[in-house]
């Protein structure tokens, strides 16, 4: 009776490993499970706040959260033409300031050979660069307004994708590195919406109109002062960018060494001090760690994207513009107008520094978040 017994327990005990092993299957390849989870996460209603263009862009290319191989997908001929395409439509290019920068130079150039007295080409060289003015310094001053209301917008994005991202972590037991991410993109978003919203737009208005104003008239003598301030500005962004990636980098760090010892020590105790089926639940949470950690990658790399296809026409534009101004500074070099030189390259240092803001910013909310990501992923 008693070896009936045993075998009877042996075998419920290898139905019981089989049907553990089987449940595990199931959970890798049923798509009802990732979506229970996808919803349970809150993705969704990050989801709603991307901006409609970026994606009905990234639905197009058939970037799919659920599927991380169709991220791909961006980087083939396909994607290059739409993301093209989107850029193009997107971009603001000074065409029509180009046109009337150079046509102000050859004019003032004309009249100054045909004037008569030093007076009346002082007037004309002063309504040429009222006229640059006109054409360029106001589109620049709506430009710097436009890309800090960019930046605001993504910090706010990035503020409703930071407790889905941390949920997620903490699914995969990944507490400390969660933790370690929601303070850096809180702290992150918070400065760079700060600084957008009330610094950057009145600091760099100040500084566009001192600058022009020193351009236009020889008697206000600060361009060195100006200059200077630029320069301090951009070494202060690009400190504290780096600054805030040394810190974020040894924090995460830390946390995912300490995420891996206690993921470790889970498993070790489940696995050994539950009898019998220790084992199982083992594998078990190893099975669902592994799928969660997908829907993870998926959410991370899907909100990089997002943060980098807003930003770039923005970047593009500021580029645009700086090339503008420089190549109509060469034109004004060769016509030697220096009063409509030291005017644009006035406005090209105000574009310097919200290049730096632009790209510091995009930096700080990327690497907070493809740090956690690498990360916990080794």
């Amino acid at each position: 009776m008693k070896k009936i017994i045993l075998i009877l327990i042996f075998i419920a005990f290898l139905n019981f490993d089989c049907t553990a092993q089987e449940y595990e299957y199931e959970f890798n390849s049923n798509s009802s499970d990732y979506d229970s989870v996808y919803d349970a996460s809150g993705f969704a209603e990050y989801k709603e706040k991307v901006p409609d263009s970026i994606t009905e862009f990234l639905e197009d290319i058939g970037i799919d959260v659920s599927d991380v191989t169709s991220f791909n997908k961006l980087f083939s001929k396909e994607g290059a033409s739409a993301l093209f395409s989107y850029l193009f439509s997107n971009i603001t290019a000074p065409i029509s300031g180009i046109a009337v920068i150079i046509s102000a130079i050859i004019v003032c150039s004309l009249c100054e050979s045909i004037s008569i007295s030093s007076e009346s080409g002082a007037l004309v060289r002063l309504l040429a660069s009222l006229c640059v003015c006109s054409a360029i310094v106001l589109p620049v001053a709506n430009l710097i307004f436009v890309c800090c209301n960019e930046l605001c917008s993504i910090s706010d994005l990035m503020l409703v994708f930071v407790p889905v991202f941390a949920a997620v972590l903490i699914a995969t037991l990944k507490t400390q590195s969660a933790s370690a991410f929601q303070g850096a993109m809180f702290i992150s978003s918070q400065i760079i919406s700060y600084f957008c919203g009330y610094i950057i737009p009145p600091f760099c208005s100040s500084y566009l109109a001192l600058a022009t104003a020193i351009s236009v008239s020889n008697q206000v003598r600060l361009a060195a002062f100006c200059e200077q301030i630029k320069k301090c500005a951009i070494w202060i962004i690009n400190a504290a960018m780096t600054l805030f990636c040394a810190i974020v980098s040894v924090q995460n760090l830390i946390a995912s060494q300490s995420d891996t010892v206690a993921s470790k020590t889970v498993k070790y105790v489940v696995g050994t001090s539950i009898p019998i089926v220790g084992g199982a639940l083992s594998d078990l949470m190893n099975s669902t760690g592994s799928c969660i950690s997908i829907i993870r990658t998926s959410f991370g790399i899907y909100a990089i994207i997002a943060v980098i296809i807003i930003l770039l026409p923005n970047l593009i534009s500021v580029l645009l513009y700086k090339f503008t101004l420089s190549m109509c500074g060469n034109v004004c070099a060769l016509f030697s107008q220096n009063d409509i030189l030291r005017l644009l390259n006035s406005v090209n240092s105000a574009l310097s520094i919200i290049l730096a803001v632009l790209c510091c910013s995009g930096v700080m909310l990327i690497f907070s978040t493809a740090s956690i990501l690498v990360l916990v992923q080794n």
